[in-house]
């Protein structure tokens, strides 16, 4: 573990009524995306709190095909924001581009500014690979590439969980599943970089035009996957403030 770094972080994932649209964070597409944000409903989500070697896991969920009430989601984001105040860091992959817009539009208004704090302080591991390397990479494909026991990717694709929750039933079950597994991947992934923070910058596969330096609190670490553009690994550095 890197020195300065944190020994306990917490990682959430989200599942909505519907796919957002795919935008990349481009100016022309901010408002697309914060209008899809507004309009869409939390299904499920959950969280998981590594503790150095202890693992605990939480879900919050309504009855199938309900989305989660606001009353939920508040209780959601108040057990976000404990957690961060009990010195945990919030990592997420993507949480920037979606969970925590969703939050702040289905919560209560009493709760948003201190939601948007904890947006602006945790770690989103897609945003720092996008601001690095120029490319968004999805959390499957890291996961094929860094966990072992994840070589085989998902039994039931992103795109089908919505209409699973609105059968209800046993159906929806794969919903929670699915959504639990990412949580707690994402806080092995961001694990897996805190853990591999040896590797050389010279050890980069390939280098794109766009590159930005970034500044991310939690650790000077490392994260790397296996491209769908080359079969060569690409290794990107997760920066800390001051490094």
């Amino acid at each position: 573990m890197a020195a300065g770094a944190p020994l306990r972080f917490l990682s959430f994932d989200l599942e909505f009524s519907r796919l957002l649209p795919k935008t990349w964070g481009l100016e022309k597409d901010a408002e697309e995306r914060q209008k899809a944000c507004d309009d869409v409903d939390i299904i499920a989500a959950a969280c998981c709190a590594f503790d150095g070697s202890r693992v605990r896991s939480w879900t919050f969920r309504s009855l199938a095909p309900l989305p989660l009430s606001r009353h939920k989601v508040d209780e959601l984001v108040e057990f976000l924001l404990d957690k961060r105040r009990q010195g945990y860091l919030i990592v997420s992959w993507g949480g920037m581009a979606s969970d925590f817009r969703v939050l702040c539009s289905r919560a209560s208004p009493r709760l948003r500014e201190s939601l948007r704090e904890a947006a602006l302080s945790h770690v989103d591991m897609a945003l720092v690979v996008l601001a690095e390397r120029g490319m968004m990479v999805g959390l499957e494909s890291v996961c094929k590439a860094c966990l072992r026991d994840k070589r085989e990717g998902k039994q039931v694709p992103s795109s089908e969980l919505a209409g699973r929750w609105r059968l209800g039933g046993k159906a929806s079950l794969s919903v929670l599943r699915h959504v639990e597994d990412d949580a707690f991947v994402t806080g092995r992934v961001y694990g897996f970089a805190l853990s591999t923070r040896g590797t050389s910058a010279a050890s980069y596969a390939f280098r794109l035009p766009v590159k930005f330096e970034v500044d991310v609190p939690g650790g000077s670490c490392w994260i790397s996957w296996e491209t769908r553009r080359s079969d060569r690994t690409m290794v990107v550095p997760l920066r800390t403030t001051g490094s």
